[in-house]
């Protein structure tokens, strides 16, 4: 079994507390802002925070999902994590928590912010024999990881464009 992690920060040209406020309420704007990979974001009776869960489906392949569990979130760290508990994507993995953190960036503290996710991950083995099995698992660590770097970044360049077009 491979144990990965990966992360990603960009600076975004937004408020840092508008940023979060913007992250927590992801379901209202992320599937217009995301709409060729995202078909919905909701909440599980619509609770949101600490223990809740939402179900985020995602245009490819079609009907596939994610039920995520919010293992915390800080207002005053702008700090979320989640983990993979259901769904199809969670077939996937033995271990998913990401991390999203959000902080004012170096340039202007009131006009910048540098938005981080962070993942620890393993995948279930998909090989048979130990050698290629060590192979493929690796490859497709790799691609998971590419994957999912640029999925965050594509949201969060979306929370920007979101931001921005709404200011």
């Amino acid at each position: 079994m491979v144990v990965a992690n990966v992360k990603v920060e960009i600076i975004l040209n937004v408020n840092c507390d508008r940023a979060w406020e913007a992250f927590k309420d992801s379901s209202s704007w992320l599937p217009r802002m995301m709409p060729n990979v995202i078909q919905s974001y909701e909440y599980d009776g619509g609770r949101r925070g600490a223990g809740s869960l939402r179900r985020v489906t995602y245009d490819f392949p079609a009907g596939s999902f994610s039920l995520q569990k919010i293992l915390a979130e800080d207002n005053n760290s702008m700090t979320s994590t989640y983990t993979l508990v259901g769904g199809s994507l969670a077939s996937k993995y033995t271990h998913y928590v990401a991390t999203v953190r959000f902080r004012p960036g170096p340039a202007d503290r009131s006009s910048t912010t540098v938005a981080s996710w962070s993942l620890d991950y393993e995948l279930r083995p998909t090989g048979t024999s130990s050698s290629s099995s060590s192979r493929d698992d690796r490859d497709s660590t790799d691609n998971a990881a590419s994957r999912s770097q640029q999925s965050a970044l594509d949201a969060f360049k979306a929370l920007e464009q979101y931001l921005l077009s709404s200011s």
